[in-house]
Parts: structure tokens; C-alpha cells; sequence
């Protein structure tokens, strides 16, 4: 019981043991009772009014949210059959209070905004249930149509098997990914692939390939749609593919050492076989070899201005930077080792002479002074061998040559050993001639 209904019921039981007349009691029920309706009746008008972005007294306003519409409606008719119910429930003195018969004015208004409301969202309701209805049905067509282009689609691309490797190595060459082939032989078999979807793509049913696969994979990637736009482009594919492959073979055949790692690599360089310092700096020798390496390549893609490849760029970038780098730490290497004499020590100084001919030999030294000798797990000496390293001066180089050299001997038996006649010469610093 409402706590208000309690104590008008204990006031008339009081007023009753009091003798109050019983019109009195009666008044007090009954206006009690308007009171509470025409609270209901303050709530159920707070919770509606006009909307103007969603009906303007005339028409849905284009671009409105139709399901916003429709529950501005409902609203309306809940709540003003609210207030309508409970204003029925007022005496005929609780109707004509000015209060109340504000509020139904106010409830008049809304109701002629909602009766015109009605029939204006039931028509565009229905409209757009017919809509709702033309494109699942149009949906479907599409769906079954995209099924048969895409089915139609692939039954031509798999006539040759091969053809998906190939079309997904084209897409991603065309992408930027790093992959490619090798010869010009594969070269040939791409660009046919291509050549024969390029074909597909430009015919009617398979105009929107993508979009027609997709219903066979729920909305996820088939690939179809980028085989296509990579093969239009075949000719730009051809010659991503042979730059992608220049640059990885600059990478495998190495450019060497980089200016960031020399200073922890005390200064050597990873070069191997004789070198000047122009051929080496100018990067001349590697780019020869992918040049010579790729030409095939190179021109089957149609790429003449191979001086401007972004391959070529780097390498000179890299050359460059080394080069001021040597530069930058050769004052701070000494000679390392010992002086040198004996067997070894003359016979790295004749590998270094054979290797430049020409250069001044302005120092051997060694590692220590006597041999290393390697056994085998039984304990017999199987050879031995002696390091160091001989500083030269190259005609034509800026700086001096420090390259280190190894001369081994096999164990011959008896404690002899088999005469070297040449040292193995390794990687390369260059530094001052003193």
C-alpha cells in the first residue's frame, strides 16, 4: 500500500471515530485519488514530445533513421493512452483543474503529432519492408550468378595447375613483396599467366571477380581480384620481378662489411683474392657480376638504365660510406705481430708479391714465433701452422694493405712436415704505411 493511501486511510479512520461527516471523508478519498492520476498523467507526457529530425508534423525528413521513427511512434501511442486512461479516472472536479486541462492541451497536441505520424511511418514501413524484400531476392540472384563467374573463372585459370603458383607469385611481385623468379625461362611462363588472365578479367561475367568469389568464402580474400589487377599490369610486373631479384642477389653475393660494424671488427674488411682500393670502393666488381649475372633478365623486362637501379644507388651508398669510414679509423691501427722470418714468413711474403704485382712489401710479421701443430684424436700430429700478417703498399692506393696470412704444413710422418710453397691470404684493413 502506497505510503500516501495509508495515511489518508488512517486519517479517515481517525476522522471517523470522530464523527466526520461521511461527505467529507468521501471529498478527501476522491481528491486524493485525482491527485495520484494526474501525477501518472505529469510522468507519461514527460517521456514524449515532438521530434522534429525524425517527423516534422508532415513527413519522414530525408536521411532520418526509419527505426527511430518507429519507436518515436510507439512511445507516443503508449503514453498518451497512458495519460488518456487516467485523465478518464479524474472526478469532474479533478478535470477541471487548470493544471490538468493545461496538460491536455498539451496531450491534444501530441496527439494530432502522432495521428499524423501513424500513417505517414506505416507507408514508409512498408515501403521499406518491399525494399527489404527486392534486395533479398536480388541477393540471392547475385549470389548464385557470382558462384557460377567465379566456378566459370577458376575451371579456366586451373587448366594448367601451375598457373595459381605462378598468378600468386605475379600478385605478390605487383604488391611489393619480396619474391621472385629466376630465369628467363620463368620469366616466359609469368608473363603468359598473365597474358592469358588479363584476358579473363576483361570479360563481362568476370568484371567483378573478386566480388564473385567472395560469396564462396564468406567475404574473405580468394585472390582472383588481385591475380587481375597484377596481370593488367604485367609489364610493371616484369620489371619489379627483375629489380626484387637484383636486390637479392646484392644481398647474397654481399657487399661485406658495413661502415656501423667496422670499428667493432678492429677495422677488417671481408674481402677475399687481391684488391685496389678504386675497384673495391667503386663497387665496380659486384655490380659487374650482377649485371652480367641478370643481363638476360634485365632485358627480357625491358630495363635499359641499369646505372639508375635503386639496387645500384645503395651499393654506391654503402661503398661510399665505408670508404670515408677506413678512412676515419686507419690513423688508429698499429702493426700487429712480431718480426718474421723463416719458411712461412717467405712464403706469405711470395703469395702477397704474386697477388700484387708491383706493391711495395714494407712488412711481414707473425702471430708467435713458433708453429701450432694440430693432432687428431689419437695424438698424432696431423699438421701445423703459423699466422701473422704482411703490410703492403698497393700502387694507386691511398692508404696501405694490412692482410693476414696463414701457411700450413701437412705432418708427413717422423715429425716432418710437408714444405708449404704459399700461404692462404685472408681479409683485408687498411691502414698507415708505418
Amino acid at each position: 500500500m502506497r505510503p500516501l493511501r495509508a495515511a489518508l486511510i488512517a486519517t479517515v479512520l481517525a476522522t471517523v471515530s470522530l464523527g466526520a461527516p461521511p461527505d467529507l471523508l468521501a471529498q478527501s478519498y476522491v481528491e486524493q485519488k485525482d491527485n495520484d492520476n494526474v501525477g501518472i498523467i505529469e510522468r507519461a507526457l514527460a517521456k514524449i514530445g515532438r521530434d522534429p529530425a525524425l517527423f516534422d508534423g508532415k513527413a519522414i525528413p530525408a536521411g532520418a533513421d526509419l527505426a527511430k521513427v518507429g519507436e518515436l511512434a510507439t512511445r507516443l501511442n503508449v503514453q498518451l493512452g497512458v495519460v488518456r486512461k487516467h485523465h478518464d479516472e479524474l472526478s469532474a472536479a479533478g478535470k477541471a483543474r487548470p493544471a490538468v486541462k493545461a496538460l491536455m492541451a498539451t496531450w491534444n497536441d501530441l496527439a494530432a503529432y502522432s495521428n499524423a505520424l501513424t500513417p505517414v511511418y506505416n507507408a514508409a514501413a512498408a515501403r521499406a519492408n518491399d525494399a527489404a524484400a527486392r534486395r533479398a531476392v536480388a541477393d540471392a540472384a547475385a549470389k548464385d550468378a557470382g558462384i557460377k563467374a567465379c566456378v566459370a573463372f577458376r575451371k579456366e585459370v586451373n587448366t594448367d595447375p601451375t598457373d595459381r603458383e605462378r598468378l600468386d607469385r605475379v600478385m605478390l611481385i605487383f604488391e611489393g613483396v619480396d619474391t621472385h623468379w629466376q630465369t628467363v625461362e620463368d620469366g616466359a611462363k609469368h608473363r603468359a599467366t598473365m597474358a592469358k588472365v588479363a584476358a579473363l578479367c576483361t570479360r563481362p561475367e568476370f568484371s567483378d571477380i573478386g566480388a564473385s568469389c567472395a560469396y564462396m568464402s564468406h567475404g574473405i580474400d580468394t585472390h582472383e581480384a588481385r591475380w587481375c589487377a597484377a596481370s593488367a599490369r604485367a609489364d610493371e610486373v616484369m620489371k619489379k620481378n627483375a629489380r626484387g631479384l637484383a636486390a637479392w642477389m646484392a644481398e647474397s653475393l654481399g657487399p661485406g662489411r658495413t661502415a656501423e660494424q667496422l670499428a667493432d671488427k678492429d677495422g677488417w674488411v671481408d674481402i677475399e683474392g687481391p684488391v685496389t682500393w678504386a675497384d673495391y670502393f667503386s663497387g665496380k666488381k659486384l655490380r659487374d657480376q650482377i649485371t652480367a649475372r641478370l643481363k638476360p633478365i634485365f632485358e627480357q623486362a625491358g630495363l635499359t638504365d641499369l646505372e639508375g637501379l635503386e639496387v645500384f644507388t645503395k651499393l654506391a651508398s654503402h661503398y661510399a660510406t665505408l670508404e670515408a669510414r677506413v678512412k676515419e679509423l686507419a690513423p688508429g691501427w698499429d702493426l700487429p705481430g712480431t718480426s718474421c722470418a723463416g719458411v712461412a714468413c717467405a712464403a706469405a711474403k711470395k703469395t702477397a708479391a704474386a697477388w700484387y704485382r708491383g706493391a711495395a712489401i714494407k712488412a711481414v710479421r707473425q702471430n708467435k714465433g713458433g708453429w701450432t701443430v694440430v693432432q687428431n684424436g689419437l695424438g698424432i700430429p696431423t699438421h701445423r701452422f703459423k699466422s701473422g700478417f704482411v703490410l703492403l703498399q698497393v700502387k694507386g692506393d691511398p692508404l696501405c694493405q694490412l692482410r693476414s696470412w696463414t701457411v700450413t704444413e701437412d705432418h708427413k710422418g717422423g715429425g716432418r712436415y710437408q714444405g708449404a710453397t704459399g700461404a692462404q691470404i685472408g681479409y683485408v684493413r687498411w691502414q698507415r704505411c708505418k
